[in-house]
């Protein structure tokens, strides 16, 4: 797991690269410029709402901290392998009463050079590193499953932006249209070729055409609202949002191009790349690790253990089953006034010995030269085992198997669930590229139809507003064309979302609209 590989895809930090690939217009750094230093006439593109919104988006900086986490995680654990080194000295000044010197002063002074290092990783640390190597890969697909939800977002919302402004230009047409309908009553009603009646029907059409135009300008301003607050932008830049709206749509190209993928293959491609996949198998792995873990943590434990001691200086060894060795070396030097020595502490002792023993055991009291030239030395072996924990191990495994298992039956439902979650995504992109067909031919027959009609107005055989009629109805077939083909565009996307595509390509293709590496 520590590769950091599933499904074939390398999960990395992307941000940076995402920003990369989007800046391709004259918008400069959010970071380097803050919200303030936003223009929006400078947000020209979807691609410049999107490096906007991947660089102010709250939800994102959360993960990105939440993937800083993991890391230093990573680093801590990794650190258990490193040689550990401690230092340590201690300076004491105390007298010897019990040795008839309570007068004399003396100073010890010592010091301790520590080595500890694990020798290769024990089953704590190995399960440890494993672990927060996954913490690593979840947390990676966090973000990323947060680029492409905010993508999907800030999509919505530009498309909504679309339609809304679309939807002002059918309603201030609608009024045009309406309002000559009025005129031309009137003046026929003046003519004597009209009745009130229909003077009255006009006007209640113009009545409804401003309605809906009042209900259009509404809508625009809360378009243009939704799509500055998904991309960290507050109602400050209400203020010229209308005018940055028109403009945006003007200069857009919003024909759908068609994005052909075979059901199998998506499939295919949804079971090794989707995010909650990834995500809920992650979380398997860490379950199968902890269980093994607490099924390979042993009971006993072995040690050997060594010191030797040479003049002021003792060198002491230890290593054990859990591959840690330790190694130190400690110095102690004492000195005082006056400076006891063993012929002086043993004119205290004899006479206490001779009554208790005899004079013939003196000698033995007696320093002996061949031992003091001797360095003392040990080596142990210490043998220790855990017993009596009441069941708490194996209970403590009972608990982890069965988070593993439910974490298992987790991800096999979330399997069984792709295939008709692809289904649903593919069968909703199908449909959406049929009405767009559909509204597409509409649109040719109705054009075709006001080039008729305009020909039979020049030769007096339909009226002008008969003729406004037929222009009316083309307005509002351009206008399903277009709303047709955002939703598919969106469709596309939430087809993207439930195969798993990544985050790096999705931002490309809804940015450029370039699909056909999507599945590469």
């Amino acid at each position: 797991m520590g590769s950091l590989m599933r499904g074939g895809r390398k999960l990395l930090p992307i941000l940076a690269t995402l920003i990369a690939l989007l800046m391709i217009g004259p918008i400069q750094s959010v970071d380097a410029l803050g919200v303030e230093g936003i223009n929006l006439d400078d947000i020209q593109t979807l691609a410049d709402i999107l490096e906007v919104a991947l660089t102010t988006d709250k939800g994102i900086k959360a993960a990105g901290y939440q993937l800083e986490a993991a890391q230093a995680q990573l680093e801590q654990a990794k650190a258990g392998l490193w040689p550990q080194i401690q230092l340590g000295a201690e300076g004491k000044v105390s007298n010897a009463p019990e040795l008839g010197m309570a007068k004399d002063t003396f100073r010890t002074v010592s010091g301790r050079v520590t080595w500890a290092q694990a020798l290769k990783p024990n089953n704590d640390l190995q399960a440890g590193l494993k672990i927060t190597e996954l913490g690593i890969e979840g947390a990676t697909i966090a973000q990323q499953q947060a680029v492409v939800e905010l993508v999907y977002r800030v999509q919505s919302a530009y498309m909504a932006l679309v339609e809304a402004v679309n939807g002002h230009r059918l309603a201030e047409a609608s009024v045009a249209i309406a309002q000559r309908k009025v005129e031309i009553a009137s003046e026929k009603l003046a003519a004597g070729v009209a009745t009130p009646l229909d003077v009255l029907t006009a006007q209640n059409e113009l009545l409804q055409a401003q309605t809906m135009l009042n209900a259009a300008n509404g809508g625009v301003d809360l378009a243009v609202l939704g799509l500055l607050q998904i991309i960290g932008l507050d109602h400050n830049f209400l203020a010229n949002g209308r005018q940055w709206a028109e403009n945006l749509v003007a200069t857009q190209d919003v024909t759908p191009v068609r994005w052909p993928v075979e059901y199998e293959e998506a499939v295919n491609y949804a079971l090794t790349h989707r995010y909650d996949l990834l995500a809920t198998e992650n979380q398997v792995e860490m379950a199968r690790i902890n269980v093994e873990s607490l099924a390979g943590k042993r009971d006993w434990k072995l040690s050997l253990a060594g010191t030797k001691q040479a003049e002021e200086v003792t060198l002491m060894g230890s290593i054990d089953t859990d591959w840690m060795a330790v190694a130190s070396v400690s110095a102690n030097k004492q000195w005082g006034e006056p400076s006891p020595s063993p012929m002086g502490l043993m004119d205290l002792l004899i006479p206490e010995i001779i009554n208790k023993h005899g004079s013939e055991v003196i000698k033995d009291y007696l320093p002996d030269e061949s031992r003091d030239n001797q360095d003392p030395w040990s080596i142990g072996l210490e043998l220790s085992y855990t017993l009596g924990d009441g069941g708490a191990k194996e209970a403590r495994i009972r608990e982890a198997d069965a988070e593993y298992q439910r974490a298992k039956l987790l991800y096999e439902g979330l399997v069984d669930s792709v295939s008709i979650a692809v289904f649903a995504a593919q069968e909703k992109v199908t449909q959406t590229w049929a009405a767009y067909q559909l509204a597409q031919s509409y649109l040719e027959q109705a054009r075709g139809n006001l080039e008729r009609m305009e020909l039979l107005f020049e030769l007096g055989s339909v009226t002008e507003t008969e003729l406004l009629d037929v222009d009316l109805m083309v307005r509002q077939a351009e206008n399903e064309v277009q709303a047709t083909g955002l939703t598919y565009e969106l469709a596309k996307t939430e087809l993207a979302m439930a195969i798993g595509v990544a985050a790096e390509k999705l931002v490309h293709a809804v940015a450029i609209g370039d699909w056909a590496l999507v599945l590469n």
